[in-house]
């Protein structure tokens, strides 16, 4: 043992003195082969900045681990375009999607981020969707990292072998196969710090949990029904120093009793009163510097399901219930112990969204934004995209489609929403009234490119004589001709609404031009009246 030692040492140093009489890089390369035990099988090669925002971009067959850079580096153009349809890794992968258009985008529209990826799909529309994730929580601090960047639509999708399907799914995958993803978890709770060098990182960031988090020191159990307007006698500081233009909230620390809500974000700034993610109530909380937002007092799991649903088709897909007892929050298991024991808070304040389901029954409100046939103004694209939250949702009129916003339970509430919709360019905006879900037609309204006029009859010889001598009676009607190579078509007045157009017919039928009617023009083209009398509220 002692010769074998000895014999040990002395190559040691005779290896010593062969690395230290050569360059850096080739000693380098020599330990790594003694590291790697000798094994030559070659490594995969590294990625860079330049990889990742590169047109050529493939992913790996199979995510090891996750694939997400923020730098000012990463900026795609026109000679190194956002790559299309690249094929999907293997098994299951989260993603966060940026935007989806029907035109071409411009190719630096997305900065600060990558890999990015454009994906088209058959209805048109391209996709664009941002990084690889092995699980849905570090996909969603990337998406917040995304959001503080500028892109607050950004969301997570699921992936499973190349098709979409809903985060719901996944989980339920990743519950039956652990394997599919490492420290999952549904609920992501604070954004993360945007990094600001240029260097390549693999996003890895998880959430710390929270003081919120912990359990009641010790169990209550004497009955309690108390008023969510019962408040303690001070307001907490970081409420108090919300400015003016903040959205009116209810502190959590002011809640006592047990209840759920649904948890729409986490913000380093306060929501301002027009925030898009301001809905209506709204409980408050200041965790780590972080203002954290939820929506409504309820007192079982179940009805606030029923408002996170609401929260999900207004937009705010990644809304989730929590439960809170005496001013902090709890598990949701343990929220269900405390339920055996305590009575819950008593809810007082009608809980109305921005945007509520519609219910057709009595008064509704929605806000037209306009009806359009080919193309769709600028202003329309740009609020479906920003403005999810404003359910804005297209209706078939003829061959036209009408955008509406809604629904509103309050007129305050829709006009609200009318001048918002007017600040980024939508001058048209209105308020249209349902009554248990039938538009109320109110007053007519004259819209702008239509009009209604009064058609005299088609005829492909001369005009009967008896007829030339009735429009030459109806002249003062501004009778007009239209020629074509086999036929003659009659006109009678323009009319801007149909109630006026009828005036003009009755003149027409008592003078006996039996064949008149009421047409309408659109544009220049001619348009079924039901569709006009839409335009025109008649």
């Amino acid at each position: 043992m002692v010769v074998l030692a000895q014999e040990v040492k002395e190559k040691k140093v005779a290896q010593a003195q062969v690395i230290s009489s050569l360059d850096k890089e080739t000693a380098n390369d020599i330990k790594a082969v003694v590291i790697s035990d000798y094994n030559k099988t070659p490594k995969s090669e590294i990625v860079t900045i330049n990889d990742l925002v590169s047109t050529n971009y493939k992913a790996p067959s199979e995510v090891k681990s996750d694939i997400f850079v923020v730098s000012e580096q990463t900026t795609y153009s026109v000679s190194n375009p956002i790559p299309v349809n690249p094929p999907h890794p293997e098994g299951l992968i989260f993603k966060v999607q940026v935007g989806a258009f029907r035109k071409p985008i411009p190719q630096d529209l997305f900065k600060g981020f990558a890999p990015i990826s454009a994906e088209k799909v058959r209805d048109d529309i391209t996709r664009y969707r941002v990084g690889y994730f092995k699980n849905e929580n570090t996909a969603t601090s990337s998406r917040n990292t995304i959001r503080g960047l500028g892109y607050r639509d950004a969301f997570v999708v699921a992936i499973y072998n190349g098709e979409r399907i809903p985060i719901s799914n996944a989980r339920n995958l990743i519950v039956n196969n652990p394997q599919l993803a490492n420290n999952t978890s549904a609920e992501i709770e604070d954004e993360i710090s945007i990094p600001n060098n240029n260097e390549f990182q693999t996003s890895n960031n998880s959430s710390n949990s929270s003081s919120s988090e912990r359990n009641p020191t010790a169990e209550t159990t004497d009955d309690r029904t108390l008023d969510n307007n019962e408040l303690a006698n001070e307001t907490p500081e970081y409420v108090a120093n919300l400015n003016e233009n903040a959205a009116e909230v209810n502190p959590l620390e002011n809640i006592k009793g047990l209840f759920y809500s649904i948890q729409i974000g986490a913000f380093s700034k306060p929501l301002s009163k027009n925030d898009a993610f301001n809905v209506s109530p709204l409980v408050i909380q200041n965790v780590n510097n972080l203002y954290k937002y939820s929506t409504g007092i309820f007192n079982t799991i179940e009805d606030a399901k029923s408002r996170k649903i609401e929260m999900n088709e207004i937009g705010l897909s990644d809304a989730f219930v929590v439960a809170f007892f005496d001013g902090e929050r709890v598990s949701i298991a343990r929220s269900l112990e405390l339920a055996a024991n305590v009575k819950p808070v008593v809810n007082k304040t009608e809980d109305n969204g921005v945007t509520v389901l519609p219910v057709n029954q009595g008064k509704e409100y929605y806000v037209n934004l306009g009806i359009f046939n080919d193309s769709v103004p600028k202003a329309i694209s740009n609020a479906l995209l920003s403005m999810r939250e404003f359910r804005i949702k297209p209706v078939s009129i003829g061959e036209y489609r009408q955008y509406l916003s809604g629904v509103f339970k309050t007129l305050e509430k829709a006009n609200l929403a009318t001048q918002t919709f007017k600040e980024i360019g939508i001058k048209d905006a209105e308020v249209i009234e349902f009554i248990d879900g039938k538009v109320a037609k109110g007053q007519p309204r004259v819209c702008k490119g239509l009009y209604y006029t009064i058609h005299l009859g088609t005829y492909y010889e001369k005009v009967p004589r008896k007829l030339r001598d009735v429009f030459m009676r109806l002249d003062y009607l501004d009778i007009e001709t239209k020629k074509s190579d086999q036929q003659e078509d009659y006109y009678a007045s323009k009319e801007d609404l149909y109630l006026d157009a009828e005036e003009v017919l009755k003149d027409c039928l008592e003078n006996g031009v039996v064949v008149s009617k009421i047409v309408a023009f659109k544009d220049g083209v001619e348009i079924d009246i039901d569709v006009a009398k839409q335009f025109t509220r008649e």
